[in-house]
């Protein structure tokens, strides 16, 4: 037992401590160790240079896990030409997911940088559902107005997609503007000039203007009509979607853009009071 070195020794040889040692006995990574007679842990050389190797490519950034995926079993361990060929195929993976997620930041980059992270890499099941229902009617809607019903639409799937209420009413959403193509249109065109308001100043004439004919459209637009009308079960799940339609709202229109909806919420409520008002009287 001279010729063999305690787990301390090891440890001191490596600049490691002995407790990272014993997590490499407990993931696998390393094999049991020869045992002296008072029970304490004792290397071989063969040990230590595993160790070494172990220790080297976690500094070439593998994990652990892959880290034992190339040096293989400690039981059958690999010959250093077979490790360095595995370590070549797994960095080059690396470099091509890199690569990949670099192309994905120049797309985002290229995009508006204020919704651009918010798009999701699929449609989700809600988008999918309205774009087979509308087929070539989606077109009509313009490109950032459909970039933002895609993102708001993704994250109430993400938040209510298992209740089947939201996927009830999402289905009857679509079909109901589907059967309605003079109405979508309208509503389209509405979303044209609302979506060129994203450079106007708060105090443009066009904010009160699109303010004003979205009072009209809910008079007269059977879709408008309906989608007032959406409610989902009170619950917490609806809570939180209403939320994270709040903070993407703010976060992606422009000022005034968010100025019509404040106006719009202006002329409900103050109709609301004078319903209410005309009843009591």
């Amino acid at each position: 037992m001279d010729d063999l070195l305690t787990i301390g020794v090891v440890a001191k040889l490596l600049g490691i401590s002995t407790k990272t040692i014993r997590h490499y006995h407990k993931l696998g990574l390393l094999g049991e160790a020869d045992r002296a007679a008072n029970g304490y842990r004792h290397y071989r050389a063969a040990d230590l240079l595993r160790l070494q190797r172990i220790r080297r490519l976690q500094a070439l950034g593998l994990s652990l896990g892959q880290v034992k995926a190339i040096l293989g079993s400690p039981s059958n361990d690999h010959s250093l030409r077979h490790v360095l060929a595995a370590l070549h195929g797994e960095l080059s993976r690396q470099i091509a997911e890199l690569e990949a997620r670099r192309e994905r930041v120049a797309r985002l980059l290229a995009a508006n940088p204020r919704d651009a992270l918010d798009q999701p890499e699929e449609p989700s099941p809600t988008v999918r559902l309205f774009e087979e229902h509308l087929g070539e009617q989606v077109s009509l809607a313009p490109d950032e107005a459909r970039k933002l019903d895609n993102a708001m639409l993704s994250q109430l799937d993400m938040v209510l997609g298992e209740e089947p209420a939201y996927q009830q009413q999402m289905r009857e959403l679509a079909e109901f503007i589907a059967d309605r193509p003079e109405d979508y249109r309208e509503l389209m065109a509405w979303g044209e000039a609302f979506m060129a308001l994203a450079e106007a100043s708060t105090d443009s004439p066009a904010v009160a203007q699109l303010a004003a004919r979205m009072q009209q459209l809910r008079e007269t637009n059977a879709i408008v009509n309906h989608m007032a009308t959406l409610n989902f079960p009170s619950s917490a799940a609806s809570t939180l979607a209403g939320e994270l339609m709040g903070e993407l709202v703010a976060d992606t229109l422009s000022p005034a853009q968010r100025r019509v909806f404040e106006v719009i919420n202006d002329n409900f409520t103050a109709e609301d009071a004078e319903d209410a008002e005309g009843t009591e009287n």
